[in-house]
């Protein structure tokens, strides 16, 4: 679980995102992220986030 204002790694966008919003729906957890690179939010389901920490190891 990320909390808003932390930075993790997108594994479809391939590049550092920070979470701005968190929410769940029917059992999933979905963030919206803001992805530097293109100046874009978006949203992702959790599945498709790791922290920082851990990106060497996806």
């Amino acid at each position: 679980m990320f909390d808003v204002g932390e930075w993790a790694w997108s594994k479809a966008h391939q590049q550092h995102v920070k979470i701005i919003e968190n929410s769940g729906l029917w059992g999933q957890s979905f963030y919206r992220v803001w992805l530097q690179q293109q100046d874009s939010v978006v949203k992702v389901v959790a599945d498709d986030l790791v922290n920082v920490d851990n990106q060497a190891e996806t």
